[in-house]
């Protein structure tokens, strides 16, 4: 009905920066924050419709407080 959703997999990742990677395959881990900043930036330019972000969350709690 024209929104757009992207599932993004959060990993813990090195001094306490989240990770979106894909687990048990050979994807590059990439900083959720750069991921978000690309999404702000970039989401629009193809689609004027929503992006729905679903995080699937296998972070530590501690890596949570800061996402």
């Amino acid at each position: 009905m024209g929104c757009r959703c992207v599932e993004l997999d959060c990993f813990d990742g090195a001094d306490l920066e989240p990770e979106i990677y894909h687990r048990n395959t050979f994807t590059t881990h990439i900083s959720l924050f750069n991921t978000l900043k690309a999404i702000f930036e970039d989401g629009w330019r193809a689609s004027p419709y929503p992006v729905i972000l679903s995080l699937e969350m296998h972070c530590s709690e501690e890596q949570q407080v800061i996402i």
